[in-house]
């Protein structure tokens, strides 16, 4: 069985991918062969505003790395990703008891039996929104299609191009689309970005991008246009100059998931409303209502003249973040993850904007903690920020940690079949790494013997039973 939230390789053809929860990016060794400050090279162009391609390969790592930067922000900065990360945790820590109590008995091996495992992934899919988001698809497929059946739009099947795996490629593709646009270049540069329009641009890219795209077009032709059959080529630059400005807010709002405190009392079953793809659906239905729909502060009024017509009584964006940053309150003393996803709350209350543009510089004024890998480099690459020279590198162990015990978690339910290799399996990061800690250990008691092994430690904590079993 395998886990959406594995990686154990990079994705085929990829120059770079984003595992949710994992806290990192991998390279593929053409992406990584860039330059070692490939990374911090590209965040400074960003800041700039400016950058000079040297060819079409520079600038498809450029866009590689942007687009799933954007994965990375989704996660630590939405609701939709803090409420995943609760339900990693908690998913974690139930597959680690049930995984120790199986450890001591050595004639039921690890991993988990499948009955077991499946009864796991399915609790977990139920409880979480994108991690593993395809057990669940038909379910949530099903309430998105009754939603969208009657409009105009609707094609048989389209409602697949608004689940929240469609939903987060489509915000990743415009955030990198008005990056590429804003950046000046030269000549040569120019001729790169017009030449490779299908790695950024969505109406040229492949169908999984240009599909959702196309049904929120579509969505706004018919707001802005009605049935006319013919518009003028102004009015279609207008219709896309406003897509690119308010389609980034709507989505905004759509993964604006709120805390397990929401879900309390009369709204203990109103999980369902806050579909990304429902939500995003009914914020175009209320703005496609609204009497008056004039724009001054656009972040402001979309989420104001969404909510006016929804059809469910909507939290506001400001109160859904004041809830989450209660939540992480709680949980910070002890947690310097939850302390990071406490301050990106903050950050987001005190800027509502900020998040929206979900651009590469976040990674300095956010003080975010940025990982790189690549199967070319011998280590991982960390970008190094402020906020991880002053706290000692609490964080940096907080996401080790946490990455560790999410790949041992998906080994113990079967979604590791080569063995569990740890993520941090390298001798910059752990002294007490061996080659097979990378290859895959098929055994929990083939972990280092060393008290510098993270992980062995980790489950001594649990109390696993770490010895080899006695032969019979």
């Amino acid at each position: 069985m395998s886990l959406d939230v594995a990686l154990d390789t990079l994705p085929a053809g990829a120059l770079a991918h984003y595992a949710w929860g994992h806290y990192r990016i991998w390279l593929s060794p053409e992406a990584a062969a860039q330059a070692p400050d490939f990374a911090m090279h590209s965040i400074a162009q960003v800041i700039a505003g400016s950058a000079q391609w040297p060819d079409a390969q520079s600038f498809a790592c450029f866009v590689a790395l942007l687009h799933e930067f954007v994965h990375y922000q989704q996660d630590v900065g939405t609701g939709c990703g803090h409420w995943d990360a609760l339900a990693r945790e908690a998913m974690v820590s139930e597959v680690l008891y049930e995984a120790r109590n199986q450890s001591w008995f050595p004639k039921q091996p690890l991993p988990l039996p499948a009955a077991q495992s499946q009864d796991l992934a399915d609790r977990y899919a139920e409880s979480s929104l994108f991690n593993l988001y395809r057990r669940r698809k038909s379910a949530a497929l099903a309430s998105l299609r009754a939603e969208v059946i009657g409009s105009p739009a609707y094609t048989p099947g389209c409602e697949a191009d608004l689940g929240i795996d469609a939903l987060l490629e489509l915000d990743a593709v415009l955030a990198v689309q008005r990056v590429v646009h804003r950046m000046r270049t030269d000549e040569h540069g120019r001729k790169i970005t017009a030449g490779a329009r299908h790695l950024y641009a969505p109406l040229d890219m492949p169908d999984a991008y240009r599909r959702p795209y196309e049904l929120m077009l579509d969505c706004f032709r018919e707001l802005f246009f009605g049935t006319r059959s013919e518009i003028g080529h102004k009015d279609v630059e207008h219709l896309l100059d406003t897509m690119e400005l308010v389609a980034p807010v709507l989505l905004d709002i759509a993964f604006a998931h709120p805390p397990p405190s929401y879900f309390t009392g009369p709204r203990t079953g109103d999980r369902p409303h806050f579909e990304p793809g429902l939500r995003w659906l009914r914020a175009v239905r209320s703005i496609e209502s609204a009497s008056d729909c004039r724009l001054g502060d656009v972040y402001a009024d979309v989420e104001r003249i969404t909510r006016s017509g929804a059809g469910y009584d909507y939290p506001s964006l400001q109160t859904i973040y004041q809830d989450w940053a209660a939540e992480f309150e709680t949980r910070a003393p002890k947690d310097p993850v939850a302390v990071w996803r406490l301050e990106q709350c903050r950050q987001r209350l005190k800027h509502p904007q900020a998040i929206e543009r979900r651009d590469l510089p976040n990674v300095i004024s956010h003080g975010l903690p940025l990982l790189l890998d690549s199967p070319s480099w011998p280590s991982a690459r960390l970008l190094v920020t402020g906020r991880l020279l002053s706290d000692d590198g609490a964080l940096y162990g907080g996401l080790r940690e946490s990455g560790a015990l999410l790949a041992l978690a998906q080994w113990f339910l079967g979604g590791s079949p080569g063995g569990f290799a740890c993520p941090h399996a390298d001798s910059q990061w752990c002294s007490a790494a061996l080659a097979s800690c990378r290859s895959g250990h098929a055994a929990i008691w083939n972990l280092p013997q060393s008290a510098d092994c993270q992980v062995r430690r980790g489950l001594d904590h649990w109390a696993f039973q770490l010895d080899a079993p006695l032969p019979l």
